[in-house]
């Protein structure tokens, strides 16, 4: 798909009401949701350029489930920010999360910030780190 970064797969989802100027994108941006697992994300995101796959998803799933933000926003702050962003994987894991790509996840499965710390992260040493 040539367009793949603008242009959902799942055409349905070009009638989303995805939020393309919400002000809790530069929180999310800046490491302040209060969500600690996101934050932490965030924050490691901006320290090194990466973030682990599993956050990856995350953060993703709340920009895009949970606070309703249009994944285009949020792909477009990896393209800027992940030191290993990459034309095809970066805009095809952002619609995957967001539940309007190929082999999607469907749109109402959500990552939940706190039940995935306490799974992948039960000691708060990815947070506090």
């Amino acid at each position: 798909m040539p367009n793949l970064a603008t242009e959902n797969v799942r055409e349905k989802f070009d009638r989303f009401d995805w939020s393309w100027d919400d002000p809790r994108l530069k929180d999310w941006q800046a490491s302040t949701t209060g969500i600690p697992l996101i934050d932490a994300g965030m924050r490691e995101l901006w320290a090194t350029r990466y973030m682990h796959n599993r956050v990856r998803m995350v953060v993703g799933s709340f920009l895009t489930k949970n606070l309703g933000i249009h994944w285009r926003l949020g792909e477009e702050w990896f393209w800027d920010t992940l030191v290993d962003a990459d034309a095809a994987s970066n805009p095809f894991n952002w619609q995957w999360v967001a539940g309007c790509g190929d082999d999607a996840a469907p749109f109402f499965r959500i990552f939940n910030p706190e039940t995935q710390a306490q799974r992948f992260d039960p000691k708060g040493e990815y947070v506090r780190r």
